[in-house]
């Protein structure tokens, strides 16, 4: 099941900057206890409710060594420490620094055999209200590269879906990307399918003639 994301604006640092966008995950499922507990059972000899046990009794042992300040280690898992610091400016004059010590949360840093199990999960773009700015043509270049290392077509139905654009939006960019060369309409209609063109072989920081297109 693909990971569902969205782009997000972050403002640019200067006004001469173009803004950049970058992905959040969205609609996130929270797998409560039961239901670990009941994966965690499927996946070895453990009832589920001794899953349940053990998920709580890990929890209570967890926090009572990180109390301590150690550093929990579980082999194909990662390491999981306290992140602290301070609730005020303290200057090296200071004499209440210990006094505004606090826990800030816990850190985790996975090892990699985790992280080669996890592996590279598919992405599926969700767009929402949160991206105020359609792709350029010069940013469509290289994942239109991309897509159609693995794809022969794309309608304009797909493309809209694909780059999170609206109608118009879409049908904009498919006239500038097919008289760059990007791609090739195929068909006439709503049976239009679009394949790549010599085109996208251009480089997309090449592209300057979308810095007057809409």
């Amino acid at each position: 099941m693909a990971i569902n994301i969205e782009w997000q604006v972050k403002p640019p640092a200067k006004k001469e900057d173009n803004p950049q966008l970058f992905p959040r995950i969205i609609d996130s499922e929270t797998v409560g206890e039961k239901q670990l507990a009941e994966l965690m059972a499927s996946h070895g000899s453990l009832t589920r409710g001794n899953a349940e046990a053990a998920l709580s009794d890990m929890a209570e042992v967890m926090a009572d060594l990180l109390r301590e300040g150690k550093t929990i280690h579980i082999p194909g898992l990662g390491s999981f420490k306290l992140s602290i610091g301070t609730d005020a400016e303290i200057h090296p004059d200071s004499d209440r620094r210990m006094q505004s010590v606090v826990v800030r949360g816990v850190s985790f840093q996975p090892d990699q055999e985790f992280m080669d199990a996890i592996g590279r999960p598919a992405f599926h773009w969700k767009p929402t209200t949160g991206v105020a700015i359609a792709p350029s043509v010069s940013q469509l270049i290289p994942r239109l590269k991309v897509y159609f290392q693995t794809h022969d077509s794309l309608t304009r139905p797909a493309f809209e879906q694909l780059f999170g654009l609206k109608r118009t939006t879409a049908y904009i960019r498919l006239k500038q990307l097919e008289e760059m060369g990007v791609i090739q309409a195929v068909g006439n209609g709503k049976g239009t399918k679009y394949v790549s063109g010599k085109g996208i072989l251009f480089n997309a920081s090449e592209v300057v003639t979308d810095k007057q297109r809409v």
